[in-house]
C-alpha cells in the first residue's frame, strides 16, 4: 500500500513532470479518498498514505503553477474497504 500510494505516485510524477512541462502543460490526476481527510481506526497506514498523496498533489500543483502544469485530485465516494481488522457495520434503510 505504501509502495503504491507514496513511492510509485511520487516516482511517476517525477519521471513525467519535466516532459509535461516541456510540452506546454498537462495534468496529473491522483486518486484520493475520504480517508485522506481524517483518521480511520485500524486503517492508519491506508489513511496516512492517502493523506500523503493529497499533500503531495497540492505541493506539486503549487510548485508548477506558473508552467501550466495541473495536478488534480478526486475523491471516491465512501465504501467498504475490506482492510484486515476493520469491521464494517451494515446500515439498514
Amino acid at each position: 500500500m505504501l509502495q503504491l500510494n507514496i513511492t510509485t505516485s511520487t516516482d511517476l510524477c517525477r519521471l513525467y513532470t519535466s516532459d509535461m512541462v516541456y510540452q506546454g502543460g498537462s495534468r496529473i490526476i491522483n486518486a484520493g479518498s475520504m480517508p485522506s481527510l481524517s483518521r480511520i481506526p485500524y486503517a492508519s497506514v491506508y489513511s496516512a498514505s492517502k493523506a500523503y498523496l493529497l499533500m503531495f498533489s497540492e505541493g506539486v500543483r503549487h510548485e508548477y503553477q506558473d508552467k501550466r502544469y495541473r495536478s488534480w485530485r478526486f475523491y471516491r465516494q465512501a465504501r467498504n474497504l475490506n482492510l484486515p481488522g476493520l469491521q464494517h457495520k451494515s446500515r439498514k434503510n
